[in-house]
């Protein structure tokens, strides 16, 4: 097991911290990373000045919002998007968890 724990709060517990969203059904393909983006932030109502990202990845849009440009595995906030429907998961945190290292 890696030193780094990918943790996801999902739904009930991402609407507490953010005021969150349902997912969302456009069932409208979504060609581009610049729709998906527009998609996923009315979905995931964020305050951060942080950027957004997107990323094709067999046939879903990984949409994030963070520093890291290239799709990171833990410390972002975001959602996907099908891109041939529209559909939406919900928004998600995945938070980064180090392990002390022992000496």
């Amino acid at each position: 097991m890696s030193a780094v724990t990918q943790m996801r709060i999902m739904g009930a517990t991402v609407g507490l911290l953010i005021g969150g969203a349902a997912a969302v059904a456009s069932a409208t393909p979504v060609t581009d990373e610049t729709s998906a983006i527009a998609i996923v932030r009315k979905l995931c109502e964020s305050k951060s000045s942080e950027p957004w990202h997107a990323s094709l990845v067999n046939g879903s849009w990984h949409v994030w919002q963070g520093a890291h440009v290239t799709e990171p595995t833990c410390g972002f906030f975001g959602a996907t998007v099908d891109a041939k429907t529209g559909s939406t998961s919900e928004c998600q945190i995945a938070i980064c968890e180090m392990r002390r290292s022992q000496f």
